[in-house]
């Protein structure tokens, strides 16, 4: 059976679920190395959306308008977006 993946939302929720469980530090030991493996898995899971929605957008940006023409150099709205750190 397929796992079902969380969308970057819910995923985020059960991060901080899981963050608020471990920094509390009331579960068995057994407990929290399992949270923390989900809570890596999580983690990886929100970088990858977050990098495709970030190539959506470049991709996006990319498309010139109708009413202008696509430009040879590295410059624009395209260029100037900051990097998303995770």
């Amino acid at each position: 059976m397929a796992k079902k993946t969380l969308s970057f939302e819910a995923a985020l929720q059960e991060l901080e679920t899981l963050a608020t469980s471990l920094e509390k530090g009331d579960i068995p030991l057994e407990a929290a190395i399992q949270a923390y493996e989900k809570s890596q898995k999580l983690i990886q899971q929100c970088e990858h959306q977050l990098e495709a929605a970030q190539q959506t957008v470049y991709q996006l940006l990319k498309r010139p308008s109708a009413n202008e023409e696509p430009e040879d150099n590295a410059s624009g709205p395209l260029f100037d977006l900051p990097l998303i750190e995770v």
